[in-house]
């Protein structure tokens, strides 16, 4: 695996109570297939994982979000003391 062809994103695994789902209007996506989740900023999503152990009321749910790809990544690229871009 080559670090600089891949994508870099961040993954929370949950377990979300049932009533969330309800009132807040939101959907767990399946897993790689996430879904926005309403009050969360842009990019992040709710997918299904299978791996996560959960109780009754509650659902599995991993919030992902994709940061960015490693040629956009000023820090990677520059050894001159750049820092990460906002707009990464």
């Amino acid at each position: 695996m080559d670090a600089k062809t891949c994508d870099w994103g961040l993954e929370i695994e949950t377990i979300v109570p049932e009533a969330t789902l309800r009132n807040e209007n939101m959907r767990i996506g399946p897993y790689h297939g996430g879904i926005q989740v309403p009050y969360l900023p842009t990019g992040w999503k709710a997918e299904h994982d299978g791996s996560i152990q959960t109780r009754p009321g509650f659902a599995s749910c991993d919030y992902a979000e994709y940061l960015f790809m490693w040629s956009n990544c000023v820090l990677c690229n520059d050894n001159r003391g750049s820092q990460i871009s906002n707009s990464a």
